[in-house]
Order: structure tokens, then sequence, then C-alpha cells
């Protein structure tokens, strides 16, 4: 098992990643991506025009808008392989397999009703 991290919290700031969470207690997990995007530079003058922008992927889907102080999130550290597994997941599984629990992440497995996995 993997140590958990604070992707996003007021007093940690933001950990850029790749990530695997839980939406609810006892719901599939689901992939999450969160990068930092560089503000812009103005070329004559050499100064930031934009701030920086945190950027959070959440089951393929982008959480806007986004305030760090406001939003917590904590999530396992996955590779990119494991993201794009994910993602590729609950994306088979709402078109093909709405009874699996990666259709709907957010309600939790109801492990009378989930398939068995043999």
């Amino acid at each position: 098992m993997t140590a958990r991290v604070w992707i996003l919290a007021e007093n940690y700031g933001v950990t850029p990643g790749f990530y695997r969470v839980r939406l609810v207690r006892n719901g599939p997990f689901v992939p999450c991506r969160c990068w930092i995007e560089p503000s812009e530079i103005d070329t004559d003058t050499g100064e930031a025009t934009t701030d920086e922008r945190t950027r959070l992927l959440v089951d393929g889907r982008e959480v806007r808008p986004f305030h760090p102080p406001f939003t917590t999130l904590v999530g396992e550290p996955i590779t990119e392989a494991e993201f794009n597994y994910l993602n590729a997941m609950s994306a088979w599984a709402r078109t093909n397999d709405p009874t699996r629990p990666e259709a709907f992440p957010e309600f939790p497995i109801d492990f009378n009703q989930a398939p068995s996995p043999f």
C-alpha cells in the first residue's frame, strides 16, 4: 500500500502529479492529475502578464473554477500508465457496462450488488 498524499490543501499547497482518489467513502478509485500551468510572460518587458494557474483533472473532467485554499484532496501517487488505465476503464464502464462501480464513481460500491471479481 502506498502512502496517501495531500494533493491540495490550504496548509500544504499543491503537489503536482498523478494520483488515484475516491470521490466518496467505499467508492471506486478514479484518476486524478494535478499540475501548475506557468504564467504568460510579456516578451517586451519580461514581466508575468498572468498568474500561475493550478489545474486539476479528476476522472477525465477538469474541476473548475479551482481555488486551492477552499479545496482539499487526498490521494495515492500512481504512474502515468496507471492514470491512463483508470481513465480508460471508467470511460469503458460508462459506455459498455453501466453496472460496474467505475461507471458511477460518485456513489459508494454496494458490495452486495457488485459483480464478483472471479
